[in-house]
């Protein structure tokens, strides 16, 4: 038995999960065994079929009493299901595990912030602030940046508090003043990812300074691994080897945008493999499974994971969402690949200095965003991806959430990315005119299009016109696309530009006005609007913001004028080979 257990759990390490579940069906046909029932449960949580795994991991709790490692699990699959009641009951059961603590208790702590139980948040955290390392609490500080601001003072404060903490654990570290809980963390961080600063670079202007400064920590605290953080990588190979990491290759927009950057590259000239940060499995991943040379699971200890990748000689590895991926953001610093880069999913920079090249577009940057990488910034060819253009079916029942009195324009961003600095400018374009409605795109986190809603109305000179603030609930990609064809026009958030919501948008045609600002988190829509000779769309200044949308919405004729164009040039935007070309370029030229 113990080498079909063995068998089982190289099947799941190397990512074949559809032969691990076969095998698992196989074996307790003939006889239960735990660690069978186990894996089988894993391999459908891994396929994204929680309702199976729920299946196994409660038959074996109930014929083998409870274990605190499958009840984390169960937590994992009642939490894919939406069912947030039985995750966090089966989280706080878990989190008396010795070994799963650490897991456990940040993904507790996330669905509090998700679903905006910032009391619960609160209780957990100082019931368990004694079992943490001093020095892990700075990640979950940093994680857990407020989004929902309650003014631009708060906003400001926050945004102080997260230099300070950076500052103060810094100092702290580097001066070896907490030796045992420095210990304590080293043991716990190559099995246990903690959480990124995601949420912090959303608003950070001084964000090379911000990202140098997390990654001298990250880097000095990965020091105390027992890995060589740089070596000499040479591929004797004839084609060069590049690798794409990711935890989304799945139906998600950062495969969506990049998923022809592995796709498209000749493989004359290329073997592409694809190492999978613990990703969902779909059709998405499949297809890329199947085309890569080689797929990489990252389920071993975390050396194991460095050595793997080491030992296939990769010319290049690409990260493709590197500071959503806890597992990415601590791999960056060790040396995995010849040369190392990051892109535009998460439009920051690394602040790593392991991290050699920042992969952006030419038209989405100008010489003030020119300034915000620590990477070598190399802007490809057009907007940089070859992106499809996508299908769309009319739904008629969306016309309904739409206001045939009113000019119904629409900011259709995850509404987490607008800050307090945006909200006087949407009341100011109710204020200035009667005839327009604003909708908003519904939040994930509870509460949060409220919290929204009422910062804006603020702002407002008459209570009356709080009923033209409205938000369109979340729904499937299809329906989000009649939201854009039934919207008069879209305008774009002034902080975080839309990618590819407005690449979409624009395949029905539909005008987009936006603000060309200071750095490439500012600048998708910018441009796309620029690759279509939309240029007119795009505002100098918050004021010009203001004037342009309020001539747009009095303008039928005006909005007419703007489809023609974009239906004319907007075939520029999708399945773009030099993009491509520029990318192979890149790759081919930069390797001494």
């Amino acid at each position: 038995m113990d080498s079909t257990i063995a068998k089982l759990e190289l099947y799941l390490a190397e990512g074949k999960i559809d032969l691990l579940i076969k095998e698992c069906h196989k074996i307790l046909k003939k006889k239960f065994h735990p660690l069978t029932a186990g894996n089988l449960g894993l391999g459908y949580l891994k396929t994204n079929k929680p309702f199976l795994a729920i299946k196994y991991f409660t038959k074996l709790l109930r014929d083998h009493g409870d274990d605190l490692r499958v009840l984390h699990n169960l937590a994992l699959a009642y939490r894919a299901t939406g069912n947030i009641e039985k995750a966090i009951f089966f989280y706080k059961k878990s989190i008396h595990s010795k070994d799963m603590f650490y897991f456990s208790f940040t993904e507790l702590i996330e669905i509090f912030y998700e679903k905006n139980m910032t009391l619960e948040a609160k209780e957990v955290l100082a019931k368990y602030k004694e079992k943490i390392a001093p020095d892990l609490l700075f990640f979950y500080e940093t994680a857990f940046f407020d989004l929902k601001f309650s003014n631009i003072g708060t906003f400001e404060y926050q945004l102080k508090k997260n230099f300070k903490i950076l500052k103060n654990y810094d100092e702290a570290i580097k001066a070896k003043k907490n030796n045992f809980q420095l210990r304590n963390l080293m043991k716990n961080l190559p099995k246990y990812f903690p959480p990124t600063n995601f949420t912090s670079t959303f608003h950070i202007n001084d964000i090379v300074k911000f990202q140098k400064k997390y990654s001298e920590t990250m880097d000095f605290i990965t020091d105390q691994f027992n890995v060589v953080k740089k070596i000499n990588i040479s591929n004797s190979s004839k084609k060069i080897k590049i690798a794409y990491a990711s935890s989304l290759f799945k139906k998600h927009t950062i495969t969506r945008l990049f998923k022809n950057w592995i796709f498209k590259l000749d493989r004359n000239k290329f073997d592409i493999s694809i190492i999978d940060l613990n990703s969902e499995r779909d059709d998405v991943y499949e297809s890329l499974f199947k085309f890569a040379n080689k797929t990489i699971v990252t389920n071993n200890s975390f050396e194991q994971n460095i050595e793997k990748i080491r030992n296939e000689k990769f010319d290049y590895l690409v990260y493709l969402d590197f500071h959503i991926s806890r597992e990415a953001v601590m791999m960056s610093n060790f040396q995995l690949a010849k040369k190392q880069a990051v892109t535009w999913g998460h439009p920051v920079t690394s602040g790593s200095k392991y991290i050699d090249f920042f992969l952006s577009s030419e038209l989405m940057e100008n010489k003030e965003s020119e300034k915000k990488y620590s990477e070598k910034l190399v802007k490809l060819k057009n907007l940089s991806i070859f992106f499809e253009s996508p299908k769309f079916f009319l739904n008629e029942n969306i016309k309904f959430f739409f206001d045939s009195k009113f000019v119904n324009i629409s900011n259709l961003q995850s509404s987490f990315k607008i800050t307090p600095h945006e909200d006087e400018i949407y009341a100011e374009i109710i204020n200035k005119s009667k005839n327009i409605k604003i909708f908003f795109l519904g939040s994930v986190i509870n509460g949060h299009d409220q919290f929204l809603k009422k910062r804006i109305c603020k702002f407002l000179h008459n209570k009356s016109d709080e009923s033209r603030i409205d938000f369109l609930p979340r729904c499937n990609n299809n329906d989000f696309l009649n939201y854009v064809h039934y919207s008069d026009f879209l305008i774009d958030c002034l902080s975080w530009s839309g990618g590819n919501t407005h690449l979409e948008a624009l395949s029905l045609d539909k005008p987009i006005i936006t603000v060309e600002g200071n750095s490439l988190k500012q600048n998708h829509t910018t441009g796309l609007l620029k690759r279509i000779n939309m240029e007119c769309l795009i505002a100098k200044n918050n004021k010009d913001y203001l004037e342009k949308i309020l001539l747009l919405a009095s303008s039928p004729n005006l909005i007419s004028q703007h489809k023609e164009v974009i239906q004319k040039n907007k075939s520029r935007l999708y399945e773009d080979m030099d993009s491509i070309i520029s990318l192979e370029n890149f790759f081919l030229d930069n390797l001494e």
